[in-house]
C-alpha cells in the first residue's frame, strides 16, 4: 500500500479557544462552524471550549454529538476556577461586576491553567469571544507580526481609557498604566504568544490590578474584571491586528447619534430606512442597528441585547447588515441575497440582510434545535413578568396607603358623597387576598374619591358664586321708581304752583 501524505505537525496546528458558561450552545457552534468554513486549511484547526465543571459533561456530550468532525475539546478546572474567583473582589455598588467577573469570563488571561497541557510546543493560540463569527482565514493570525509583544488585538478608539477608569482613584499607584487618552483593545479576537506571555508575566500583572481594585479607597473602575485589569496591564504593548478583524455591534438595539449620522451621510435616505424596517427616535438615533462594515470585515461580533440567540425570543425587528462580499462563500452569499432587501446608498443599490440570518447561515436548523436551551426560552420573560407583577402590586399598595390617609383626613368632607358600595369596598379592602381584585377595587375607590372631590369643588364653587352675587347686588343703587332725585337750589327757592 502506498503511504498517504504525512499529517500536520504540532507546530502547524491552529488552536482556537472560546470560553462560555452559557447553556445555549448555539453561539459557540456557529462560531466553530464559521471558523472552519472560512479557513484555508480547516484540517489544521483544533478547538478548545472552556467552561465550568458543572457544565462540562453537557458540553462534551452535545459537541461530540453535533460537532464531532470539528475536533473540539472541552476543558474545565474546578481548582483554578475557585482560585480565580477568590481573586475577584465585588464591591457592593458595582452590581455589573457580579456578571462580568466570573472565572470563565477571565479564562483567556489564565489560559495556562485551562488549556496549557493541550498546547505544549505550540507558539500561539487564538482566543475568540463566543458572540463572534469569522469570515476570514484564521490561519493568517498564526503568521501576523506581533512586533515582539505578548499578544495581538484590534485597537478601537471609539472607547478611550478615561471612559473606563477613574484616574483620580489611581493617584499614588506604583503600577504603570496607560494614559487616559489611550485607545482600548478589543477582546473579540486575541492572538497570544504563549512564550512571551509567560516572559512578560502578563497574568501576574492582571492579578495585581485585581488586588488594586479591592484595596483602593476609591473604586477605580466599574464593570467587573473581564476587561479593565487586562487593559491596564498591557497598555499599548500589543500588536494591532487591523480594523478588518473586528466589525462589532451587530446585536445592538439602537445606534448612537454619531453612528446614526454616519449612516445618513453614507447616502441612506428616508425611503431606504423605511424599506429596511428601521426608524429614528426624537433625537435622531436609528434603531435597531444598521452595520456597514460587514461588507469587508473578517470577523463579526454580534454583541448586544439583540444578539440572534436572544432576539429570537423577542420577535422584534432584527438589526440589519450589509451583505458580506467575496469573503463569504458564494453559495451562502447567494442564499442570503435571495431573502435580502435592496436599498440605495448614494444611488447605488446595496443588499442588506438580517444579521441574525447571517449568523443562522452557519448553523443548520437541526443543530440549532439540538443545542438551544429551551429552559431559557421563557426564563427572561418570566423574570420580566415577575418584576411587572411586583411593580404593579407595589403601586397598588402605595395607592391604597395614600387613599387610606386621604380618607382619614377628609372623612367628613367625602362621607356624604361616598355611596354604600364605596364604603363597603373601603372597609373590606384590607382583608382581600386576591391582588388582581384588590387592584381593581383600588381603582374604583380612587374613581369614587375623585368624583367626591369634584362634587365638593362644584358645590363650593356654586356657594361662592351665590355669595359674590349677593355682595354685588348690595352695592347697586335702588331702582328709579323707588328713589326721587334730590331738588336743586333754584327749585327749592321757587314756591310751589297754585
Amino acid at each position: 500500500a502506498v503511504p498517504g501524505p504525512p499529517g500536520p505537525t504540532r507546530a502547524q496546528l491552529v488552536h482556537v479557544c472560546v470560553a462560555s458558561e452559557d447553556t445555549d450552545l448555539r453561539s459557540v457552534a456557529a462560531l466553530i462552524r464559521s471558523v472552519s468554513a472560512s479557513a484555508a486549511r480547516p484540517e489544521l484547526l483544533r478547538f478548545h471550549v472552556i467552561t465550568t465543571p458543572a457544565l462540562a459533561p453537557l458540553f462534551k456530550r452535545l459537541l461530540a454529538t453535533h460537532l464531532r468532525k470539528y475536533r473540539a475539546k472541552v476543558h474545565a478546572d474546578a481548582d483554578e476556577e475557585e482560585r480565580i474567583q477568590s481573586l475577584v473582589g465585588v464591591r457592593e455598588k458595582d452590581a455589573t461586576s457580579r456578571t462580568a467577573s466570573g472565572a470563565i469570563a477571565l479564562a483567556p488571561f489564565f489560559h495556562e491553567s485551562f488549556v496549557g497541557k493541550n498546547v505544549q510546543g505550540v507558539k500561539r493560540v487564538v482566543f475568540l469571544e463566543k458572540d463572534t463569527l469569522v469570515l476570514g482565514d484564521i490561519g493568517e493570525l498564526m503568521s501576523v507580526n506581533l512586533q515582539g509583544h505578548a499578544l495581538g488585538a484590534v485597537r478601537t478608539c471609539s472607547t478611550r481609557m478615561s471612559q473606563l477608569v477613574r484616574y483620580r482613584a489611581l493617584k499614588g499607584q506604583t503600577l504603570p498604566y496607560p494614559d487616559g487618552k489611550a485607545c482600548t483593545a478589543s477582546r473579540a479576537v486575541m492572538v497570544i504568544n504563549l512564550e512571551r506571555w509567560q516572559e512578560l508575566k502578563v497574568t501576574s500583572r492582571i492579578e495585581e490590578w485585581m488586588a488594586v481594585y479591592e484595596k483602593a479607597p476609591l473604586q477605580p473602575w466599574t464593570g467587573g474584571m473581564a476587561v479593565v485589569p487586562w487593559l491596564l496591564s498591557i497598555g499599548d504593548a500589543y500588536a494591532d491586528l487591523g480594523e478588518q478583524w473586528l466589525c462589532g455591534g451587530l446585536g445592538q438595539d439602537i445606534m448612537s447619534f454619531q453612528a446614526s449620522q454616519v449612516i445618513r451621510r453614507a447616502g441612506l435616505d428616508k425611503w431606504g430606512l423605511k424599506r429596511l424596517g428601521l426608524r429614528t427616535n426624537e433625537i435622531g438615533n436609528i434603531s435597531p442597528q444598521l452595520t456597514m462594515c460587514t461588507a469587508t470585515a473578517k470577523l463579526l461580533q454580534l454583541d448586544g441585547a439583540m444578539a440572534p440567540w436572544r432576539a429570537d425570543r423577542s420577535g422584534a425587528q432584527q438589526p440589519m447588515c450589509v451583505l458580506p462580499g467575496p469573503l463569504l462563500a458564494e453559495r451562502r452569499r447567494r442564499a442570503l441575497a435571495e431573502n435580502g432587501l435592496r436599498a440605495r446608498l448614494f444611488c447605488e443599490w446595496s443588499t442588506f440582510v438580517n444579521c441574525s440570518a447571517l449568523w443562522r447561515s452557519f448553523l443548520p436548523e437541526e443543530v440549532a434545535c439540538a443545542l438551544k436551551d429551551f429552559d431559557a426560552e421563557w426564563a427572561e420573560a418570566e423574570i420580566a413578568w415577575d418584576k411587572a407583577k411586583s411593580d404593579r402590586d407595589f403601586v397598588a399598595d402605595m395607592e391604597w396607603s395614600d387613599l387610606s390617609r386621604l380618607f382619614q383626613r377628609g372623612a367628613q368632607d367625602t362621607e356624604p358623597v361616598m355611596n354604600a358600595e364605596g364604603k363597603l369596598m373601603r372597609d373590606s379592602l384590607s382583608s382581600r387576598k386576591d391582588r388582581e381584585a384588590r387592584a381593581v377595587m383600588v381603582k374604583r375607590l380612587a374613581e369614587d374619591q375623585m368624583r367626591a372631590t369634584l362634587e365638593l369643588d362644584r358645590q363650593t364653587s356654586l356657594d361662592e358664586r351665590e355669595r359674590l352675587m349677593q355682595e354685588w347686588l348690595q352695592t347697586l343703587p335702588a331702582s328709579p321708581q323707588q328713589v326721587s332725585p334730590a331738588p336743586s337750589a333754584a327749585d327749592a327757592a321757587e314756591p310751589p304752583p297754585g
